[in-house]
């Protein structure tokens, strides 16, 4: 039993299945789909395409209608969704649709049609045929985020417009053949953005326009290519709309200063000219860093509005301030000021002036009095100043052309002051900002004291003192009477003594310069009779090595009468008148040693001798005694010999001849 069953249902399934391939092959609808891009790295919008076409030899009696895969009505295909297709009609639709997660693992995105057709009996059949296009996941990303600014949004003629444009790869792949097609308005041709943009890099650029007389639209289109496909991808940028108008309200914002030191105060000025005939009210100025500026102000028709306020700046910024008002009409109007750009400067490089004023008085006592002052101005920043205008009381001194850092000038001028008071300089110089800076000194009093006034009670008649006369000194005479004794005294006896004192001290100086002088050359002859004596290894004085032995004297008698004759002489006499000083200490020698060998040789004889008898001789009489050449190696230069040596020789020779005599 089961197994009949089975059979049965088999059968009833095949004959479903004949009919229904039966009635496919002779459906005349055929549906085709394409899909752009036809892969994805995650969920995203694709373009589809679909291709409805009745291939059938008959029209359709009743309309097709288009389902997207959630069932929905396609509204904007054909007529509100449906269509009715003639034999041989194709109409094609063409959208964009968004792949989520789960169709982008299918692998499929499913559009469907649904229909009906005539049979042969006249009876129509109900038919729904899927329409299937391929999407496939990439495993790469390929995605860019694209910022568009418009500043500003309304424009008057003439006033420039700026578009500028962010892009950033925000994929996983580098991208290729970036262009960018902006409406006419705003860039008459397609603009080559860059031809690589890699993962995470940005390109920016702007593109500048000028208000006309209209508004102008910016709609653009950007077009790349995945670098790693050759398929183009395109992303687009939703349209704005740039206003032009006639402002009735002006607004302009400016400022006291470019900028200032980090943390420093400045003043910004909003000025606000209604030029139309409306009169506003409620007028809120706001800024995107401050907030609210100001609030519930008015705007009278044809006035103008001044507002200040006074900011602290801690970096360099730009303000830019929207004004939004009510107009009589309760309609809310939107204005926006200029863009101001305020510097915050480091105050390392902050100009600062350091003046000192000085004067050589503090006091006058008359307008005709001249006070001289002397101002310097130092310069202690670490920027060079430029263009220092000194002043006082507004008016101007001098001009300083440049003050590098660290550097000082000095001004110095004679016045003369019409009044007393206080005084006090001033130094304008420009900073790096091209900023004027003012700088003071200190303050210097100056006193204006009146002259001691003649006294009231008249003084007593003074008598002057004559001048003084000057008469030559006299000095009085020793009679004089007035003079007392003791000073007489001293001036009778005393007076001539000391002239001869006088007297003798000129005369002994006399004789002492005369004295010296002679010493003086006697020294000087000395010293050159001592350079000439021979330098040997021996010397004796007694016997003087350079003398000849002169030949033995037969003639006794006449020795002895010589000698007898010497004798008789004295020392003195054979002494020359210019002899030597330094003879006499050789002399002295010479008779010490005659006397030494006279004792020797006869004892007696040398307390002997005949009374009167000197032991001196004349120096230049040539001792008379024989001796040989051996014995006498060394000879004196000069002939001259000691007396005492020459009695020595004679004595010798005496005792030789008795000797002689006794022994025949």
């Amino acid at each position: 039993m089961k197994h009949k069953l089975l059979v049965l249902a088999l059968l009833i399934i095949a004959l479903l299945a004949f009919c229904t391939l039966s009635s496919a092959a002779t459906d005349p609808i055929v549906c085709t789909m394409e899909v752009s891009p036809s892969a994805l790295s995650e969920p995203g919008d694709v373009t589809v395409t679909i291709t409805v076409s009745n291939s059938g030899d008959t029209d359709m009696t009743d309309p097709l209608t288009l389902f997207d895969p959630t069932s929905q009505v396609v509204t904007d295909f054909g007529d509100s969704g449906s269509v009715t297709l003639k034999a041989g009609e194709v109409q094609t639709w063409t959208g964009t649709w968004s792949v989520n997660q789960r169709t982008l693992e299918n692998g499929q995105i499913v559009f469907f049609v649904k229909y009906k057709l005539e049979n042969d009996d006249g009876t129509t059949t109900s038919k729904s045929q899927p329409i299937r296009g391929t999407i496939e996941q990439s495993d790469y990303t390929a995605k860019i985020a694209v910022t568009r600014t418009i500043t500003p949004l309304t424009a008057r003629e003439g006033q420039t417009v700026s578009v500028i444009y962010n892009i950033v790869n925000e994929g996983t792949v580098s991208l290729t053949n970036l262009k960018l097609a902006e409406n006419k308005d705003i860039l008459a041709d397609t603009l080559n953005i860059t031809d690589e943009l890699k993962e995470g890099e940005t390109a920016q650029f702007e593109l500048p326009v000028v208000m006309g007389t209209k508004d102008l639209t910016s709609k653009a289109t950007i077009t790349y290519t995945i670098a790693d496909g050759t398929e183009e991808q395109t992303y687009d940028v939703e349209e704005q709309v740039i206003t032009y108008g006639e402002p009735a309200v002006i607004a302009t914002l400016s400022s006291d200063a470019k900028g200032v030191m980090m943390n420093g105060t400045i003043k910004l000025t909003l000025e606000l000219d209604n030029t139309g005939n409306v009169d506003y009210t409620d007028v809120r100025v706001t800024d995107p860093t401050l907030g609210d500026v100001f609030t519930n102000q008015t705007l009278p028709a044809g006035e103008k509005l001044t507002l200040d306020k006074e900011i602290t700046l801690t970096q360099t910024t730009d303000f830019t301030f929207e004004i939004s008002a009510i107009d009589k009409t309760g309609t809310e109007v939107i204005f926006e000021s200029n863009t101001l750009s305020l510097i915050a400067v480091d105050p390392d490089k902050a100009l600062s002036l350091t003046l000192t004023l000085t004067s050589d008085k503090t006091e006058v006592y008359s307008t005709d009095e001249v006070v001289k002052f002397t101002v310097t101005v130092l310069n202690d920043s670490e920027v060079d100043a430029t263009d220092v205008v000194l002043s006082q009381a507004g008016t101007e001194i001098c001009t300083f052309t440049s003050i590098p850092a660290g550097e000082s000038r000095t001004f110095s001028r004679d016045v003369t002051l019409s009044m007393a008071g206080k005084y006090q300089f001033t130094a304008e110089g420009k900073d790096s900002l091209e900023n004027t800076m003012t700088f003071e000194s200190n303050v210097l009093q100056i006193a204006f004291l009146e002259p001691t006034p003649a006294p009231v009670t008249p003084n007593p008649n003074i008598t002057a003192t004559p001048e003084p006369t000057f008469v030559k000194a006299t000095y009085p005479k020793a009679s004089d009477p007035d003079i007392a004794a003791l000073p007489k005294l001293i001036r009778i006896f005393f007076y001539p003594l000391m002239i001869a004192a006088a007297g003798l001290l000129v005369v002994a100086l006399v004789i002492l310069l005369i004295a010296t002088k002679k010493r003086t050359a006697l020294k000087k002859a000395s010293e050159k009779a001592v350079d000439h004596l021979e330098r040997s290894n021996h010397r004796d004085y007694v016997v003087p090595a350079d003398e000849q032995t002169p030949p033995e004297d037969t003639t006794q008698p006449e020795a002895q009468a010589e000698e007898t004759e010497t004798e008789e002489k004295s020392e003195d006499e054979y002494l020359s008148e210019d002899e030597l000083p330094h003879m006499k200490y050789v002399r002295n020698a010479y008779q010490i040693a005659g006397r030494e060998n006279t004792a020797n040789e006869n004892p007696k004889d040398e307390f002997e001798q005949t009374p009167g008898q000197d032991d001196q001789e004349p120096w230049d009489v040539e001792p008379n005694y024989q001796t040989k050449d051996d014995d006498a190696p060394f000879r004196r230069r000069t002939s001259r010999v000691s007396p005492f040596a020459k009695k020595n020789d004679q004595d010798s020779q005496q005792d030789k001849s008795a000797d002689h005599d006794d022994n025949p």
